[in-house]
């Protein structure tokens, strides 16, 4: 990553401050798709993210479209209440929630996976019943077909098509 880092500083004359990178999607070779890697990189100056933004970052001789990271327009659901619109690490509430049957955390290691290898509804579907803690519908909290979870992709959606395409300046 330091290389890569190092690269995109020479090549596209910016200060590469931090580099971060997830896949979005995982397509193998034999499938015959790339694999789809987004990169997060941070700069020193609203002059430098400006200039990836209208220029590109340069990787192997290759030019890249950046954009504007907004994290506003992601649609996030805390993995200790269950509830959109806020992550783990910033929740307030004192007790972990079950995102698969609502109940309080069946384990107190309160990771999500703990969670889920713990819950009732997971183990015998046919007597525990899932439960949503957003909608009471009978689905998990972070079910895809929620109309909860519909609602809040579609305010990232909105939000992400409404974010400003470039920073601007200070005064």
């Amino acid at each position: 990553m330091a290389a890569l880092a190092k690269d995109l500083s020479t090549a596209s004359k910016v200060k590469v401050a931090r580099l971060r990178a997830w896949e979005l999607r995982r397509f193998t070779a034999e499938e015959g798709r790339p694999r789809i890697v987004h990169l997060l990189i941070e700069v020193h100056t609203v002059e430098e993210a400006n200039k990836l933004i209208d220029r590109g970052a340069i990787v192997d001789y290759s030019v890249y479209p950046c954009e504007r990271f907004e994290g506003a327009a992601r649609a996030t659901i805390c993995y200790k209440c269950g509830t959109w619109g806020h992550k783990a690490a910033f929740c307030k509430e004192k007790e972990a929630r079950c995102l698969i049957c609502g109940c309080g955390a069946h384990t107190q290691d309160e990771t999500a996976r703990e969670l889920e290898a713990q819950c009732p509804a997971r183990r015998d579907p046919a007597i525990n019943k899932p439960r949503c803690l957003n909608c009471g519908g009978a689905h998990p909290a972070f079910d895809a077909g929620c109309r909860v979870a519909k609602e809040q992709r579609q305010r990232a959606r909105e939000r992400f098509l409404d974010r400003p395409l470039a920073f601007q300046a200070p005064l």
